[in-house]
C-alpha cells in the first residue's frame, strides 16, 4: 500500500560486508590466572596458587568493582543497575565465579528429563568460554546475553552463525550440522525407531538443513546464505541454535526466583 513504510527484512542487511563478530577482547579486569605458569618451578607454583585464591575470593564478593563495571559498560548494553542486580544473583549461585559444564548439565537435565544433556553442556561452555578457563564467568555470560536480549538483528544473526560454525572457519559444513543434530537428539531424548529411521536420524536432518541453506550447492553455508535462509524460514535459527540457546542461561541465572 502506498505511503506505508515497509519494515526491514533480513535481506535488507548488508551481508556482502564482513560478518560482524560478537566476540570480544577481555582485559585483565576479568582475566583468569593462566595455569601454564604453575609448571615452571615451585616458586611460581606458589605465586600462581595465590593468584587463583585471590581471584576466587574476589568473585565471592557480592559487588562488582568499578573497573569491572567499566569493562561491562563497554561490552554490553545493560545498565549499571541491571549489572549489579544480575551479578548479585550470579555470585550467590556461583560462589567460584563460574558456570561449569557440570552445573549446566544439572540445569538442562531438569528441562529435558528424557534426554542426555552432557554433550550440550560441554558445547555451550566451549562456545562462550572465550578465555578457555573451563567455565562461563559473569563477563562472558553478560556479553552473550547482551547480544541475544538487546543486540541488533545483524548482531543476533552473527552470533547464531558462530554457534553453528563450530570450528569458526567462516562457513558451516555438513559435519558441523551432523554434530549439532546428534547433540540435539541426545539433549531432547529422541530415539530412532524402525519406522522412523530414515527420517529421524541426525544425518537425515543435517542433510535437510544443508539442502535448505546451501543455495549454490558447494557444500558450505556462508553467512550470506545463512541470512537468506532465515528470511525464508525463521524457525531455522531457533532449531540450529537450540542446543546452546542463551535463553536457558538467562532463565536460570538472571530471572528472579
Amino acid at each position: 500500500m502506498a505511503g506505508v513504510a515497509r519494515s526491514a527484512s533480513l535481506t535488507d542487511l548488508k551481508t556482502d560486508q564482513p560478518r560482524v563478530s560478537v566476540r570480544f577482547q577481555r582485559s585483565k579486569t576479568f582475566a583468569h590466572p593462566s595455569p601454564a605458569h604453575t609448571h615452571r618451578h615451585e616458586g611460581l607454583k606458589t605465586r600462581a596458587f595465590s593468584r587463583v585464591t585471590s581471584f576466587l575470593q574476589r568473585w565471592r564478593t557480592k559487588k562488582l568493582t568499578e573497573a569491572q563495571l567499566e569493562e561491562l559498560r563497554g561490552n554490553t548494553k545493560f545498565t549499571d543497575e541491571e549489572l549489579k542486580s544480575y551479578y548479585k544473583r550470579f555470585a550467590r549461585d556461583n560462589p567460584a565465579g563460574q558456570i561449569t559444564p557440570h552445573k549446566l548439565d544439572k540445569f538442562l537435565r531438569s528441562k529435558f528429563p528424557a534426554g542426555d544433556p552432557s554433550e550440550a553442556s560441554k558445547m555451550i561452555v566451549e562456545l562462550f568460554d572465550t578465555d578457555k578457563s573451563g567455565g562461563l564467568d559473569f563477563f562472558e555470560l553478560m556479553t552473550v546475553l547482551s547480544v541475544t536480549m538487546r543486540g541488533s538483528k545483524l548482531d543476533k544473526l552473527s552470533l547464531a552463525f558462530q554457534m553453528v560454525d563450530l570450528d569458526q572457519s567462516g562457513g558451516i559444513e555438513m559435519r558441523e550440522l551432523e554434530t549439532l543434530m546428534e547433540v540435539l537428539h541426545k539433549l531432547v531424548g529422541i530415539t530412532v525407531t524402525r519406522m522412523s529411521a530414515l527420517d529421524d536420524t541426525p544425518a537425515a536432518h543435517a542433510h535437510s538443513m544443508m539442502t535448505a541453506l546451501d543455495t549454490n550447492r558447494d557444500d558450505v553455508i556462508t553467512f550470506q546464505e545463512f541470512v537468506a535462509g532465515v528470511e525464508s524460514n525463521p524457525n531455522l535459527v531457533a532449531l540450529l541454535t537450540s542446543h546452546a540457546d542463551p535463553k536457558f542461561l538467562c532463565k536460570q541465572y538472571l530471572e528472579d526466583d
